[in-house]
């Protein structure tokens, strides 16, 4: 009997450790599942930020190319793209668009500094360097003749022939 009596004692404190152990784990893991919890939150904002930030990129990207497919292709350059024949010669002849230039409107040609100012406002209103003159006098407009209200650059790639 007295043996049975220490056999359940033992056993007793047997289980009352192994339930403070049990205790200890659980709150261990309760800890760990809150710092898990809090560490997801955490990945959660980050990521959303990510999202939104990749989000935002992606928009920026579209209207910047929007924004550069809408400028004019005559202001990505000051020299003129000439025409040549496959074996290397200058085309001189008109181009259908230069043949259907015919309007001649009589009157004065306007001062060298409206028609420089004119062409400068061209130039930084589509991207251009306004200070690089060779721009601005490629964008200058003839004040006379056949093709009067054109660019010098257009009438380089469309006429070369009346140019010279």
């Amino acid at each position: 009997m007295r043996k049975f009596a220490e056999d359940r004692e033992r056993y007793c404190r047997q289980q009352s450790l192994l339930e403070s152990k049990l205790l200890e784990k659980e709150a261990a893991m309760e800890s760990w599942r809150k710092e898990r919890d809090a560490l997801v939150a955490a990945l959660e904002v980050q990521l959303q930020k990510l999202l939104s930030s990749q989000a935002e990129k992606d928009k920026v990207i579209k209207e910047l190319s929007e924004q550069s497919s809408k400028q004019p292709a005559e202001i990505m350059y000051a020299y003129p793209v000439l025409r040549k024949t496959p074996q290397g010669r200058l085309l001189m002849g008109p181009t259908e668009e230069a043949n259907r230039s015919t309007v001649v409107v009589a009157g004065r040609a306007r001062r060298k500094e409206e028609v420089l100012a004119e062409a400068a406002a061209f130039v930084r209103q589509n991207g251009g360097d306004p200070g690089d003159q060779f721009l601005v006098l490629a964008h200058c407009k003839i004040q006379f003749g056949k093709h009067q209200n054109q660019r010098f650059r257009w009438l380089l790639e469309n006429s070369l022939g009346y140019a010279v």
